[in-house]
């Protein structure tokens, strides 16, 4: 995670800030040899302040996040025969 503040005039600044997350799976199907509970993920997010009077200010912010990756992995562990209707 990494953020910066940028004056860019007295009275006009911008905010950034930047986040990454990468895991590699940590399960592996033994008969596909597919993984799961990867994850890449990045996101970014920008705040813009302009405050041109000491009686305004106006704020303005946007962020996107990029998420990909597996789903982590699932494991069956029991189930019951003969369950009758509901």
């Amino acid at each position: 995670y990494v953020a910066m503040d940028v004056p860019v005039t007295d009275t006009f600044g911008l905010r950034t800030s930047l986040l990454t997350r990468n895991q590699d799976g940590w399960a592996t199907n033994p008969d596909t040899g597919q993984t799961f509970g990867t994850i890449r993920n990045i996101a970014a997010r920008v705040k813009a302040v302009w405050e041109p009077t000491t009686d305004l200010r106006l704020t303005a912010t946007a962020d996107v996040l990029e998420a990909r990756g597996t789903t982590p992995p699932t494991l069956l562990t029991g189930f019951r025969r003969n369950v009758g209707p509901v």
